[in-house]
């Protein structure tokens, strides 16, 4: 479980990291032109404020955590399956923390791909 929790660490990192460096790089361009006469600053700001919360959620849903939440769960579940009485609560709170770290990860990778910040060009 370990080397496969390391492995999925590894390319969830690489696919958080190539999006973080795509909303980076769109947020940079937002704001790029902005000044005091440019005709559409409101609309521009907030689609760069915007990408940056993205990026924030992001940088704060760590690969790592989750992997290591998984490895967590799985052996709480095997103490579990050995031991019921005295385990089943350390598996239930394992599992709850994996998922929900696995959920925050998902909504944060679910970020688009590209950007469209062509949309927001005037």
């Amino acid at each position: 479980m370990q080397s496969v929790a390391k492995g999925l660490s590894t390319e969830l990192d690489a696919i958080s990291q190539a999006r973080q460096q795509v909303l980076y790089d769109t947020v940079t361009e937002l704001i790029k032109p902005l000044g005091p006469g440019y005709k559409n600053y409101p609309v521009r700001k907030a689609a760069a404020t915007q990408t940056k919360g993205l990026l924030i959620q992001l940088k704060q849903a760590k690969p790592t955590q989750v992997t290591d939440a998984l490895i967590k769960a799985h052996n709480a579940l095997r103490d579990a399956v050995n031991n019921p009485k005295q385990s089943f609560s350390n598996f239930a709170t394992a599992a709850g923390r994996f998922a929900g770290l696995a959920k925050a990860l998902e909504d944060a990778l679910a970020t688009p791909v590209k950007a469209t910040s062509s949309n927001h060009r005037s």
